[in-house]
């Protein structure tokens, strides 16, 4: 965690990657630092990405509510997975009352790519 702490000295990122977990990390370290730039960074996403969300909810759903304390209120959240979970485990995160639209390219009808076996 100190490489990370250090690149959050000097600027906040313009796109962030990471687990769940490891953002918990930074945001209960107790460098105020370092925890204050990182829940800045979090209160100004415009856009959340989680892939494999349907693993993510169910193996890390308590870090991600959590996480969603930090996240602006209006925001777009993108939720990718290849199986797709149950309705109430998007609401989660996404929000009770939040618009959701699912997009399923599962169908052999819509592949986008003609030729091509989506597994």
């Amino acid at each position: 965690m100190g490489r990370d702490r250090n690149l959050f000295r000097k600027e906040i990122p313009t796109i962030l990657v990471t687990t769940p977990g490891r953002l918990l990390d930074h945001i209960r370290e107790d460098t105020k630092l370092v925890k204050q730039r990182f829940c800045d960074c979090m209160r100004k996403t415009p856009i959340v990405v989680l892939d494999e969300c349907d693993r993510l909810l169910v193996d890390f759903l308590p870090e991600i509510e959590k996480l969603g304390q930090f996240l602006p209120r209006k925001r777009q959240t993108l939720l990718f997975s290849a199986t797709l979970p149950k309705r109430k485990l998007f609401k989660s995160i996404v929000g009770q009352n939040d618009e959701m639209v699912v997009v399923d390219c599962s169908d052999k009808q819509k592949q986008t790519v003609v030729g091509s076996e989506h597994r």
